[in-house]
């Protein structure tokens, strides 16, 4: 267990030091048939000709098709990131 405590650590460090101090996130969602999606993804700034950048941070299936509220949305980013963001 420590090893993924160290590795988790250093994966973090690694990105804090790529991304920029400034980023806007995106959420969206999907879905084919009767099974949903949420999507994440992190805007950047860039010096692309579109000025910006998207980057995919979440492709997962909700848990729960029940409940396709916002506490599901926020539970699976809490989980998907794997620390409480509130």
């Amino acid at each position: 267990m420590m090893k993924f405590s160290i590795l988790t650590e250093h994966v973090e460090q690694r990105v804090s030091e790529l991304l920029p101090p400034k980023m806007a996130l995106i959420f969206d969602g999907c879905s084919s048939s009767s099974t949903y999606y949420l999507e994440a993804f992190a805007s950047l700034l860039s010096n692309n000709i579109c000025g910006f950048e998207i980057r995919l941070l979440i492709y997962s299936q909700l848990g729960d098709e029940c409940y396709l509220d916002v506490y599901e949305h926020t539970d699976l980013f809490i989980y998907v990131l794997g620390k409480d963001i509130g």
